[in-house]
């Protein structure tokens, strides 16, 4: 998904096995160098398939992830450290 603040920055999620237990990816690249190699610019370990990726609307820097574990997670792709926030209210993938 595109940000709606920053053009040139597409999010990606990513699952090892799709609709089985595996790990996942999210991604933050850059796509401003038309024709070139997308840079990326943050990356995260899921300990489950990533399945669902938004941007804040409110936060530039801001991403939620839907998780194949039932969680959601919410990224600040300046921060590499981790997600910032775990809700896991779900009983089952999102």
């Amino acid at each position: 998904e595109f940000s709606p603040f920053h053009p040139n920055l597409l999010a990606v999620g990513t699952a090892q096995y799709y609709g089985i237990v595996g790990n996942g990816q999210v991604h933050v690249f850059d796509i401003s160098n038309r024709g070139g190699p997308a840079v990326p610019v943050s990356e995260w370990l899921t300990k489950d398939g990533v399945y669902d990726i938004a941007w804040s609307e409110a936060n530039e820097h801001v991403l939620l992830t839907g998780q194949g574990d039932g969680t959601l997670k919410l990224f600040d792709w300046s921060n590499r450290s981790g997600p910032i926030m775990s809700l896991e209210e779900h009983t089952a993938e999102v």
